[in-house]
């Protein structure tokens, strides 16, 4: 039988759930499904914004699926931090479509209110290109919101055939930029390898830690655009199957949360050292894939509560692709 992430990663009978820590998700909102009942609605500056109908809530479906690997609490798909508090921010509209104003938006409105949302740490599947006019003010965005104090995560980008560049903001080095690997639902770490879409970096910037993101299971939302437009990945009672770094950076969110729970005094610098420092060398990355036990145990903390039996094969969730477009749909079976 296949290993779960969890096991995987090594999260297994301890006490750290991410109780007490805030973690902000800007994506395409969050419904309120079996696992997700208790999110908090930060704020909507997608294009749904107006229509009562969908304001906050995720029609789109990317958004859900990320919430439940970072707190889903549904006993047969946790979420890594099952008890963490998640503020949903919504910049993706109801068929996936953002740009990069939104997303800067978005970032903005998580700094300036990381105090009265609780917000500690901040997840965001989103990257784009040097030819967008805006990806700097992106990276100074997120740099100001790791400035404030809040554990910056962002996905690395899909692109890895394409090119070894990291998208923005993943190129600042004040988030945790992270990449994808696969092979890991075996219970043998030696066939685990960096995911072919997943972006090796370059000398001055590649990913930080790499995470689980190949055919990840996870909360869905039935009749959304991903669920109807493929319904191959549904894995039936509301779960959905999918792979991309933002798959990965949701479950380093949620380790993130962890290592706050026990240590809430870590600066954003010292999470993301945490996990660096304890994470498990792979062939051809300089980059590891992250031990949530050793990372807790190397803060002096006990091992972790058994967390998501996950496992998507799906849309992937790429910066240019979600840069005013709707994300093409890959690799769901």
């Amino acid at each position: 039988m296949a290993a779960d992430v969890v096991t995987t990663l090594g999260i297994n009978g301890g006490s750290a759930t991410g109780l007490g820590v805030g973690v902000a998700l800007i994506d395409t909102g969050v419904s309120p499904v079996a696992g997700l009942e208790d999110v908090v609605f930060g704020t909507d500056v997608s294009s749904d914004q107006t229509v009562p109908a969908l304001r906050d809530l995720d029609a789109f479906g990317h958004g859900t699926h990320l919430a439940g690997l970072i707190t889903s609490d549904r006993p047969d798909a946790p979420g890594v931090a099952p008890d963490a508090r998640l503020v949903s921010i919504k910049a993706g509209a109801s068929d996936g479509s953002v740009e990069t104003e939104q997303v800067i938006q978005a970032v903005e409105w998580a700094t300036a209110n990381r105090t009265s949302h609780g917000i500690d740490v901040l997840v965001l599947a989103y990257g784009t290109e040097d030819r967008d006019p805006n990806a700097e003010a992106l990276v100074e965005a997120v740099d100001a919101a790791a400035e404030a104090g809040i554990v910056v995560v962002v996905s690395a980008g899909n692109h890895g055939a394409e090119a070894p560049e990291v998208s923005h903001p993943a190129s600042s080095h004040r988030v945790i930029a992270v990449g994808a690997v696969e092979g890991w639902q075996t219970a043998e770490a030696s066939d685990d390898a960096v995911a072919a879409y997943s972006p090796v970096g370059t000398a001055l910037r590649g990913p930080d830690v790499l995470a689980p993101g190949t055919r990840v299971v996870s909360t869905g939302v039935p009749g959304s655009w991903l669920s109807e437009a493929n319904p191959v990945a549904d894995r039936g009672r509301g779960l959905f199957r999918g792979t991309g770094t933002s798959q990965s950076a949701a479950i380093v969110g949620g380790a993130a949360a962890l290592l706050l729970e026990v240590a809430p005094s870590l600066s954003p610098d010292e999470v993301a050292s945490v996990l660096v420092r304890t994470s498990t060398a792979i062939d051809g990355s300089t980059a590891g894939v992250i031990d949530v036990e050793a990372a807790l145990a190397a803060i002096g903390a006990s091992s972790v509560d058994e967390g998501p039996d996950l496992g998507w094969d799906g849309q992937r969730w790429d910066g240019q692709r979600w840069d005013g477009q709707r994300w093409d749909g890959q690799r769901w079976d």
